[in-house]
C-alpha cells in the first residue's frame, strides 16, 4: 500500500498495468484469511459474540468481490456453501450449488458441488439462514 508505483496518489497518476492482477491476488489472500477464521476460529467467534459483525464483514466482502470479479470461483470452494447461501443460490440436483452470482457480476459457476462447510452460530441456526439477522 505504501508503494507508490503500484499504488499511486498523485492526482493523474497512471496505475500500473498489473495493477488489476495484484489487486485480485490481494483479494484472493484476503478470502484465505476469511476461510482460516471460519475453519478454524468460528467457536471463539461465537463466544465472543462477534458471529454476525463477521457474517456482515465477509458478506460484503463477497458482494464487492463478485462485482468486481476480483476472486475466482474456485478459490470460493473451501466456503462455497457459505458463499452460495450469501448469494441466495439453492442446491442444485446434485447437492451443490447452483452456481455463484446469481445475476449480480460473479457470473462463476459451479462445477460439481460445493464445498461441504457449514458454519452454525452459537444460538444453533445456521450463519446465513434466512431472517437470522446475521447477514445485515
Amino acid at each position: 500500500m505504501d508503494d507508490e508505483a503500484l499504488f499511486p496518489q498523485a492526482p493523474g497518476a497512471a496505475f500500473p498495468k498489473n495493477f488489476a492482477d495484484v489487486v485480485r491476488k490481494i483479494f484472493t489472500r484476503l478470502f484465505r484469511v476469511y476461510a482460516h477464521i471460519y475453519h478454524s476460529h468460528f467457536p471463539q467467534v461465537c463466544t465472543l459474540g462477534a458471529e454476525a459483525h463477521l457474517n456482515t464483514c465477509f458478506k460484503h466482502f463477497i458482494y464487492f468481490t463478485g462485482a468486481f470479479g476480483l476472486v475466482k470461483r474456485e478459490e470460493l470452494a473451501p466456503l462455497g456453501e457459505l458463499v452460495d447461501g450469501i448469494m441466495g443460490v439453492s442446491a442444485g440436483p446434485g447437492g451443490g450449488g447452483a452456481g455463484v452470482g446469481g445475476g449480480r457480476g460473479m457470473g462463476m459457476g459451479v462445477a460439481g458441488g460445493a464445498s461441504s462447510t457449514s458454519v452454525v452460530s452459537s444460538s444453533g441456526g445456521s450463519s446465513f439462514g434466512g431472517n437470522s439477522g446475521n447477514w445485515s
